[in-house]
């Protein structure tokens, strides 16, 4: 494994109030620098145990790329200028706060401050004045974020508050900045601003605090339009997240912050934060506690215990291993020596020249080196294997909760032969169809006479850094644009019922209409 790639070397995590701690796991050099970068910019401290989340810069095959999500990985787009380490680092982030939505987390879009040891959210999009206004609080005020804080929930139902960086401060050569992520404040309110000629505090009834929290999620996390989560997926983080604000909205007061351009705002806050004191008062107030940072032992997870000691995490990508792998599966890879290899095996290695890591099966040893080739590849690769290029044998791979053993010698073949004959005949079959033309194909005019749950429709997501258009059939998934080639990917079976050169591109969606159905074949 390249230099820099091993867990091991570089063991940084993230240790939250509520007692989660994720440990961030590199499986390349890319994601080890940008792990590096994020911990220095979120005052991350190495940590030896807990949850795992790996972590690779990865090209995404676009045909799959609904596939190319889990839970125990994060694919960042490839890329070394400032610009794209910006992105990378914000979408890991990002899956950091995400992974805390099943504990009652959630990733708001609004500024921190913090007095007497209790932080208040001001919540508001991007222009709206959390920036400003996180600048006009006087002493004792302090202002611990401007743009997103990261709320969890304690096992007691407490909420605590952490900061969460400005992304925006790092782009077209802004000033940057680090924040102290693992320091927690007891949340007391959470007030949405509007801009006003006069300062008030209006509480929030609970179900309107649970939309704007939900519209404040969305604003900074870019859900539901994840890009690569399949509509399951992005189902079941809607209804974890609105399961969080909805448990939020129930324990800790909204209120809409109405702020003129002069006046002291802030004065209101004052004003409901004393009132909630007051409601403190007695056995409420003991439980409560200052400000303080959560570094102790007491809040470390629990070890997953993954991988045996010296084994390497790999993530793998491409189709080159398909149907036998598939991206983003999680590969346990364990160091072996050249004398320990046969034909069958399939072992990670380093590719001469660029060091990118490649998962192939070995087709041949012989004197002058190891052949290999790729299980979906027509030819094998060229050149020879040596024993300073091989990383390891691959023996496991994993997916989500799912773990298989990955087989290889003999058996590693013969189960390879059955996959690639299996998929040859559905290719084949596929294609049989296609030229055939079978009477189920859906046409426009009959398409609207479908029920409405295999109506196919285009839908189109949209947060504040991505827009993702999808082609469904009832609830399914049939096909996904690429804004980069600029074309339409269909998976079967659906190909066959769809014309994707009659689709719309992204350009043309503000004039597409729900009545226009996709010309089908």
């Amino acid at each position: 494994m390249p230099a820099g790639c091993d867990p091991s070397a570089l063991s940084i995590g993230i240790r939250l109030a509520n007692g989660q701690q994720v440990r961030l796991c590199p499986t390349d050099s890319g994601s080890a620098e940008v792990i590096r970068r994020l911990a220095g910019v979120m005052q991350l401290s190495p940590v030896s145990s807990g949850p795992e989340l790996f972590i690779t810069v990865r090209r995404v095959d676009s045909e799959n790329r609904a596939q190319n999500q889990s839970p125990l990985v994060c694919t960042l787009p490839p890329g070394t200028n400032e610009m794209m380490r910006v992105i990378q680092m914000t979408d890991l982030s990002n899956a950091i706060a995400i992974r805390t939505f099943p504990a009652g987390g959630l990733l708001i879009h609004g500024a921190l401050a913090e007095r007497d040891g209790y932080g208040v959210i001001l919540a508001a999009p991007g222009g709206t004045g959390k920036t400003t206004a996180s600048n006009r609080l006087p002493s004792p005020w302090h202002s611990l974020s401007d743009d997103a804080t990261l709320v969890v929930r304690n096992g007691d139902g407490t909420y605590y508050a952490h900061s969460w960086p400005t992304w925006s401060r790092f782009r077209d050569n802004g000033p940057g900045g680090s924040w102290d992520v693992e320091r927690a404040v007891p949340l007391a309110a959470i007030f949405f601003l509007s801009r006003s000629d006069l300062d008030r505090a209006e509480p929030m009834d609970a179900h309107d605090a649970v939309a704007y929290l939900a519209e404040s999620v969305h604003q900074v996390t870019g859900i539901p339009g994840q890009p690569g989560c399949t509509w399951q997926e992005t189902a079941e983080l809607c209804k974890q997240e609105l399961a969080a604000a909805s448990a939020l909205a129930e324990t800790i007061p909204a209120y809409q912050l109405l702020i003129s351009q002069t006046g002291a705002f802030w004065e209101e806050i004052v004003a409901v934060l004393d009132q909630r004191k007051a409601t403190r008062a007695g056995s409420e107030e003991d439980k409560s506690s200052p400000s303080k940072n959560l570094h102790g032992p007491g809040f470390s997870g629990p070890e997953t215990g993954m991988f045996g000691p010296g084994h390497h995490p790999v993530v793998y990508s491409g189709p080159s291993m398909n149907p036998t792998l598939r991206a983003p599966d999680l590969m346990d890879v364990v160091p072996c020596g050249r004398e320990t290899l046969v034909i069958g095996d399939i072992i990670c290695f380093t590719r001469p020249g660029d060091e990118q890591m490649i998962i192939h099966r070995i087709i041949g040893i012989t004197g002058t080196g190891i052949r290999t080739q790729g299980d979906n590849n027509p030819v094998a690769d060229s050149g020879f294997l040596h024993a300073d290029q091989i990383l390891g044998r691959v023996i496991g791979a994993t997916r989500g909760n799912h773990t298989r053993k990955i087989a290889g010698g003999t058996f590693g073949r013969i189960i390879h032969r059955w996959m690639r004959t299996r998929s040859s005949v559905l290719k084949a079959t596929g294609k049989i169809l296609h030229l055939v033309k079978p009477a189920l194909v859906i046409t426009r005019a009959s398409s609207r006479l479908l029920p409405g749950r295999i109506k196919p429709r285009i839908v189109l997501f949209t947060s504040r850094n991505t827009r993702i258009m999808r082609l469904y059939f009832g609830r399914s998934v049939a096909g996904e644009f690429s804004p980069a080639r600029g074309v339409w990917t269909i998976r079967f079976p659906f190909r066959l019922l769809v014309d994707e050169t009659d689709l719309p591109a992204m350009n043309a969606l503000n004039r597409f209409i729900p009545d226009q159905l996709p010309t089908s074949r």
